[in-house]
């Protein structure tokens, strides 16, 4: 089964927020890692991804099992949720 064809509106709108030249947008575009995460970018919008601390030891900022960070779908740090030493 053939991957879904990300749009060109799409990477076109990363290239703006990213503020990229024409060379940069296409170097981003050669990573097939980008591809995946721009076919699943509509997917995410209005989402919250979660990673919690599963293991910590030696932690500077004194993270502990259980301490959860929050980002919001397009991969923002979502400031107000999260603990107070990042």
């Amino acid at each position: 089964m053939a991957e879904e064809k990300v749009p060109d509106q799409l990477w076109e709108m990363m290239k703006e927020r990213l503020v990229y030249s024409d060379a940069e947008i296409e170097l981003f575009k050669k990573d097939p890692r980008n591809a995946k995460v721009m076919r699943t970018a509509v997917d995410m919008t209005g989402k919250t991804i979660v990673f919690e601390v599963v293991d910590s030891k030696g932690c500077n900022s004194q993270h502990k099992v259980g301490t959860k960070f929050f980002f919001s779908g397009d991969g923002n740090l979502l400031t107000k949720m999260l603990p107070s030493k990042v």
